[in-house]
């Protein structure tokens, strides 16, 4: 309580205290000096002229001043301009009737810091009701008033950290069906909210983007009806012609009974985040066109020979039946002979077409498919065998069982095997013994697609950078330094791994897929 609920009534109470004084041996005047100068308030009576006619020490402490300096300053000697206009409007006031203020006033000390504090004034008149001065009772609130300034910082500072973040916030009461939002998910939302930030929740699902709508609308029923909280990502449709992206966590708030009775939620714009994922979802496919393209590059001239040799036959084969047409010695044995000759040739180049039509498509959108990984190894190897024959060096995927299948997508695996077996083929160059090993083995938990080749193993140092972007051996200009690390997010497309294997003497990987998604194919 403070001392000026008997003090701003202090003719009052020095009259009842007169009729005590009858009955007491108590000094009253020494009774209302110990109370005012022993108080922790400070107490100042102010003239009609702002002159200070007296104060206690209490107030002397507040300001730092000592009482026979104060009597040489008016009151508004003591007050920040703004606390001064404010004390001579409301002495006016008080000055023509009223009587009893109360307000927030900042004083200077006389070391020149400011003072917060609560001022509760009230006019004293004598028996003819003339003003004398105002009784003053003054309380230092500085410590709670910077306090306070200091959460309004930290509130504002929330506040811009809630709209760089783009959070908004909401609350849902089942029980009332009010749904508030914050100011930051008014914004997000683009709707009109009333002060009390309460708006009809359909209003809400109205902005939902229609495809997103009954899968956040099946995510808050499970929530209502089992107090399951959610996370979920869906787009909000701010105008016609503006869709953003949002992600929302709800908890769940349960009564002393376990039932659902409100949920709390963070909504926050991730627009820009899920463009910065589709760019570098965009650059990365460009990247795998690129790596797709230079391992294609690389095979060119073996690929054109692989064509060149089959047409070459069926150009000899039909020069032959011409030929032999026009001696009239052809017959119909040799006729049979030689269109067979021609089939199986045109079956070997369709095959090649086939697999480069497979190869150089895109097929990251394709569907998983059951495949005989014999299929892949030979479309991929339809590339590059001429190649290895021209520089001899010696396949053997004899080992591969042609019943053994994955599921997966075709074209992605066959880009990280014709990616090793580049790899392979240009890492023992300069060997004498030139060989590559391609294998496929069936393990208790997976498939392996195994490439071996001659070299002596990969040091443990290029070991540990080897699958990183950019990195390459080779020297400049024959290796972008990409295809691994291309290959290791193609493997983990198919829900599998590539990895070395430091265990055998050679050089070894090892494309890993799932026993889950591979099992051995009926004949």
């Amino acid at each position: 309580m403070y001392f000026q609920d008997t003090l701003i009534t202090i003719l009052d109470v020095r009259n009842r205290a007169d009729k005590f004084s009858m009955k007491s041996p108590i000094n009253i005047a020494d009774l209302y000096a110990k109370v005012v100068e022993t108080t922790a308030e400070g107490i100042a009576c102010v003239g009609a002229d702002g002159e200070i006619a007296f104060t206690n020490e209490a107030f002397c402490r507040l300001v730092g001043y000592d009482k026979s300096e104060l009597l040489n300053y008016k009151m508004t000697d003591l007050l920040t301009p703004d606390a001064k206009a404010e004390f001579l409007s409301r002495k006016e006031k008080r000055a023509a009737g009223e009587l009893k203020d109360q307000y927030e006033m900042v004083m200077i000390h006389k070391s020149g810091k400011l003072i917060y504090t609560l001022c509760c004034v009230s006019p004293i008149r004598d028996d003819s009701n003339r003003f004398l001065f105002s009784l003053g009772v003054i309380t230092d609130i500085t410590a709670i008033k910077l306090m306070q300034i200091e959460n309004s910082k930290s509130i504002a500072k929330l506040k811009k950290a809630q709209a760089v973040a783009g959070l908004g916030f909401w609350e849902h009461d089942i029980l009332t069906n009010e749904f508030w939002i914050s100011d930051e998910l008014h914004e997000m939302l683009n709707v009109e909210v009333p002060g009390d930030g309460v708006v009809d929740l359909s209003k809400f699902f109205a902005k939902i983007h229609p495809d997103d709508l009954p899968r956040l609308q099946a995510f808050k029923e499970r929530a209502y009806k089992f107090g399951a909280n959610y996370n979920i990502d869906y787009r909000i449709c701010r105008t016609e012609s503006e869709v953003i992206y949002v992600n929302s966590i709800a908890e769940v708030e349960k009564d002393k009974n376990g039932r659902t009775v409100r949920l709390h939620g963070i909504v926050q714009n991730i627009t820009e985040r899920v463009r910065q994922e589709n760019t570098i979802q965009d650059q990365r496919a460009k990247m795998q066109a690129s790596a797709k393209l230079s391992a294609l590059g690389e095979m060119a001239g073996g690929v054109a020979h692989e064509i060149n040799t089959p047409l070459a036959i069926i150009q000899m084969r039909t020069e032959q039946l011409l030929e032999a047409s026009a001696a009239g010695e052809m017959d119909a044995e040799m006729l049979a002979e030689t269109l067979q000759v021609i089939g199986q040739t045109t079956v070997r180049i369709a095959k090649i077409i086939n697999g480069l039509r497979t190869f150089s498509r895109h097929g990251d959108h394709d569907p998983f498919v059951r495949t005989s990984v014999k299929e892949i190894v030979e479309t991929t190897l339809s590339f590059c065998n001429e190649k290895f024959k021209n520089n001899d060096v010696t396949i053997d995927c004899r080992t591969v069982d042609a019943h053994l299948a994955i599921d997966c997508q075709q074209t992605q695996v066959c880009q990280v095997l014709l990616n090793l077996l580049n790899n392979s083929f240009d890492a023992i160059q300069g060997l004498k013994d030139r060989w590559i090993r391609i294998e496929a083995l069936e393990t208790a938990s997976s498939v392996d697609i195994v490439v071996a080749d001659s070299g002596a193993g990969i040091p443990k140092e290029i070991a540990e950078k080897i699958f990183q972007p950019f990195f390459t051996t080779k020297p400049v200009g024959l290796g972008t330094g990409i295809g691994l690390s291309i290959s290791i997010g193609l493997m983990a497309s198919q829900k599998g791994s590539l990895f070395i294997d430091d265990k055998v003497p050679n050089t070894c990987f090892v494309m890993r897929f799932p026993k889950s998604q591979a099992r051995i194919k009926a004949s």
